[in-house]
């Protein structure tokens, strides 16, 4: 799992609600984030923003790693 390298929320857009990682290792500031259609990823109904990569090529439970904002 890539939440060894998870953002950190100080670095956070104000627009941010959500931060997850898509099964390619990136993570991305989300606003009302949803699993992609093709299942290898986030997207968002709002702003997205690359927020750092994980340093991870491959990730296969990146849907357990959305967080909402605290």
């Amino acid at each position: 799992m890539c939440d060894l390298n998870k953002p950190n929320w100080k670095d956070a857009p104000v627009w941010a609600d959500s931060v997850a990682c898509d099964e390619d290792g990136v993570w991305f500031w989300h606003e009302t984030p949803f699993p992609e259609q093709s299942e290898d990823g986030w997207n968002s109904d709002g702003d997205v923003l690359v927020a750092k990569d994980s340093g991870h090529d491959h990730v296969e439970n990146w849907r357990e790693t959305l967080e909402v904002r605290p």
